[in-house]
């Protein structure tokens, strides 16, 4: 089994095949393109990592998606024998920090120690209520895909921590140093999006699997197809050297801190958010009945396909 978020493949064979429908007040809930889970205007969401920050970060960027109001949060550690009480009590003063920075209470949560854990492993759920909730229908042919952030943001400090030395090696201290120096929250680009948001159809945040992985997601939760241009997308020079040198590709390494927004006036968005200081940009265009497409400065076309896994954890092959 591929490392990491489970691929679209095996969650439509093994998981999503299995759930069936059974409370008709269900808006939003398990399926590709589905950041939340929404019953009436009750609103859950989900976030793992291997850190309290990413597990925190991931939960509150899918809850954000909602553009609802948070109302608490439970946090789940799982943790190997080895564990010591210092730990513990570091990783819970992170995460009070947060939730602090964020203004939501931590409402309860989980703390299991077991030998059949390696690592520690954390997961965070936030809850709440919003009044919003995305519907295909309004998806009008023609719509802007509008970026925010930039790609494969926490991928490369994922890459920068794994491979530190080869890293070091290869650039010196530089890039080293930046490893989980970011903020990777899509709170303030979902709070403009909210703003205007009867213009807004759809807002999907970036992760697993980079900006690709997330293309699709969309393609396939609006059930059409779309032309993105690949030199629209941003991205940090730091991403793409690092990816080189690693053999990633920096589209499809983890992108959290990026989001994605279906609007029918993406110039009026994207007013806002230059002068909100966040960056965002017009990539491309939903095309019903077409194909999901990225075209590169060549005018070559690809089709987009689904999620193969997070590159993050295939096989480093070092450009020495």
């Amino acid at each position: 089994m591929e490392i990491g978020s489970l691929i679209e493949r095996r969650l439509d064979n093994a998981v999503f095949r299995e759930i069936r429908k059974i409370d008709k007040d269900m808006q939003m809930g398990a399926g590709i393109g589905n950041d939340y889970s929404a019953v009436g205007d009750m609103i859950v969401a989900d976030g793992t990592g291997d850190t309290p920050l990413i597990s925190w970060t991931k939960a509150l960027n899918n809850f954000s998606c909602s553009m609802g109001a948070h109302a608490g949060a439970r946090i789940t550690m799982m943790l190997p024998v080895a564990t010591k009480e210092s730990y513990i009590k570091g990783c819970m003063e992170e995460y009070q920090q947060l939730a602090t920075e964020c203004g939501i209470q931590i409402a309860g949560g989980h703390t299991q120690v077991s030998d059949s854990f390696k690592n520690p492993f954390f997961s965070v759920q936030i809850f709440g209520r919003s009044e919003w909730h995305p519907d295909r229908r309004t998806v009008a042919d023609g719509s802007g895909i509008v970026m925010c952030g930039y790609a494969g943001t926490l991928g490369t400090d994922i890459l920068l921590r794994e491979n530190a030395e080869l890293i070091r090696n290869r650039f010196g201290n530089y890039f080293s140093k930046r490893a989980n120096a970011r903020d990777y929250s899509v709170r303030e680009a979902v709070g403009v999006a909210a703003s205007d948001a009867a213009g807004v159809a759809y807002v999907h945040d970036i992760s697993s699997g980079g900006v690709y992985a997330a293309l699709w997601q969309l393609g396939r939760w609006v059930d059409c197809g779309f032309t993105v241009y690949n030199d629209r997308i941003a991205i940090n020079q730091e991403t793409i050297e690092v990816c080189e040198a690693l053999d990633k590709n920096p589209y499809l390494i983890d992108g959290t801190g990026g989001l994605l927004i279906i609007t029918d006036d993406p110039e009026a968005l994207l007013s806002v958010m230059d002068e909100k200081g966040i960056v965002a940009r017009l990539i491309g265009r939903i095309q019903k009945g077409g194909e999901r497409v990225v075209v590169f400065g060549d005018n070559e076309q690809r089709t987009l396909a689904a999620s193969t896994g997070d590159e993050i954890w295939k096989e480093t092959c070092l450009d020495r």
